[in-house]
């Protein structure tokens, strides 16, 4: 998972996890990095709960 990419914005996946898992808000990583949206987190959670129930996490 660590090569995954955050759509178009080139960003890393996993970083986002660990700085979410970390306890990190959501206000935190946006303001570290102004160029995602709040949706592209979303994405992120979104696809780390589906792949967690097929066990590919």
């Amino acid at each position: 998972m660590a090569d995954l990419l955050l759509q178009e914005l080139e960003f890393p996946f996993k970083p986002f996890m660990e700085f979410l898992g970390a306890g990190d808000s959501i206000e935190e990583v946006l303001e570290e990095y102004p160029s995602l949206k709040r949706e592209d987190i979303y994405a992120c959670i979104q696809f780390a709960a589906t792949e967690s129930l097929t066990g590919t996490v």
